[in-house]
């Protein structure tokens, strides 16, 4: 929304949640106006490119009364307000601008051109407002103007640094824009720079180091900081910044550097990119070696390197299974040796099942032949004669003696008759 009228006033309203800024530079753009009064008004959560909440250019006068803004975010600068040209700007004490996020100007960007430049020095002193958690991630977390000079030092480590250049980039008194002796190309190693405002003569601190400079002995990060140039939105600053600086060395680690980390015997991680560590079974371990591959010992795969591989899926051409007497993975033999071993389990079992059916058969006639011959009642055999084989063969005997003794007995009684 542009306007352009002489005097505009916003009162008692409320602008959230606006994120068209593909359209336009800031959801309200006023131009050319005497007067721009906001009086008792919200601003939050709105999105834009220069001035997410108001942009305005050469007016007369801006006056902003008990109004709030909070967690807007401009992609370039002026992460709520940007502001060229302006006269006299007054902004009283019971204004405040929160968790404001841009590149240049946290909360407010405010530029001249060099024909008002002298209007630049004296605009500060009617702001009141009070500033809280803004971010410029360039510079200016509060208020954005230019930079007055700037500084360069060169660390040798991280206790030690020299001045190597001095520039100054901005002429009061000739009010030209200055660029000299600056070098383009090359590369930085361990470099880092301050920018001094010259409204408050503060040191603005650039918080994350240019992506070059290498954690120190003792100290890592596992994310690359070009990474995070791209996250502009204040929630995801507010939670991912603190990821990408130099941290101390993690428990269950000897040493790190740079992006490595050295692991303690006995100590395990699931890959290089975590710090997530974690200690080993007390039985056996052992199994954990931090040089070896995946962080285990030969045959030992998954968390805590308490699973056998099974199927050689990173031990290739070797399959392992578990140990019975310890936690432990065993190498399984050859593929030959195991089908000798296969052959040989299968010729026993064969056998075992042939003898077994041959002894079962004999076992069932010797059962159906005393069952029949009771039945028959040609032998008598009692019940304990086909529970026991050897009283069926005694039996056996006795009936046989009985039956030589009966015929002969028979042939002699026939013999005395013949004789007589």
């Amino acid at each position: 929304m542009t306007l352009d009228l002489d005097k505009i006033f916003i009162k008692q309203s409320t602008i959230t949640d606006n994120m068209n800024y593909n359209n336009n530079y800031g959801n309200i753009m006023i131009n050319n106006s005497d007067l721009v009064e906001i009086n008792n008004s919200y601003f939050n959560n709105n999105i834009g490119i220069e001035g997410s909440c108001l942009q305005l250019i050469n007016n007369q006068n801006l006056i902003i009364y008990q109004s709030n803004f909070s967690k807007n975010v401009a992609q370039a600068s002026g992460g709520s307000l940007y502001l060229l040209d302006i006269n006299n700007i007054t902004i009283d004490q019971n204004t405040k601008f929160k968790n404001n996020v841009a590149q240049i100007g946290g909360a407010m960007r405010i530029l001249y051109s060099q024909q008002k430049y002298h209007i630049y020095l004296y605009s500060f002193n009617t702001i009141q407002a009070q500033f809280d958690s803004n971010l410029g991630q360039i510079y200016g977390n509060d208020i954005g103007t230019y930079p007055y000079y700037y500084l360069i030092f060169q660390e040798n480590d991280f206790n030690k640094k020299s001045l190597i250049y001095k520039g100054q980039l901005f002429n009061q008194e000739q009010e030209n824009l200055i660029l000299e002796n600056i070098q383009s190309g090359g590369e930085l190693q361990k470099y880092s720079f301050e920018i001094l405002s010259n409204s408050t003569n503060d040191i603005i601190e650039i918080k994350g180091d240019i992506n070059c400079v290498q954690c120190s002995n003792q100290t890592y990060s596992l994310l690359d900081p070009i990474d995070a140039t791209n996250i502009t939105l204040y929630d995801k600053l507010q939670q991912n910044i603190s990821n990408y600086i130099c941290k101390k060395c993690p428990e269950g680690s000897v040493s790190c550097y740079s992006d490595i980390i050295i692991l303690q015997q006995g100590y395990w991680r699931e890959n290089n990119q975590t710090d997530a560590i974690f200690q080993c079974n007390l039985i056996n371990p052992g199994i954990c070696d931090p040089t070896k591959q995946n962080g285990c010992i030969e045959g030992h795969i998954g968390p805590l390197c308490e699973t056998c591989d099974y199927f050689g899926v990173v031990f290739k051409e070797n399959t392992y299974s578990q140990s019975i007497s310890t936690i432990g993975c065993s190498k399984c033999a050859s593929d030959v040796l195991q089908l000798v071993f296969v052959i040989l389990l299968l010729s026993l079992l064969a056998v075992y099942l042939s003898l077994s059916t041959v002894i079962f058969i004999k076992q069932y006639v010797y059962t159906s032949t005393l069952t029949y011959l009771r039945l028959l009642k040609t032998v008598p055999f009692s019940n304990s004669c086909v529970l026991d084989q050897s009283n069926f063969v005694h039996q056996q005997l006795v009936q046989l003696q009985m039956d030589n003794a009966f015929t002969s007995i028979l042939d002699l009684l026939q013999t005395v008759k013949m004789i007589q």
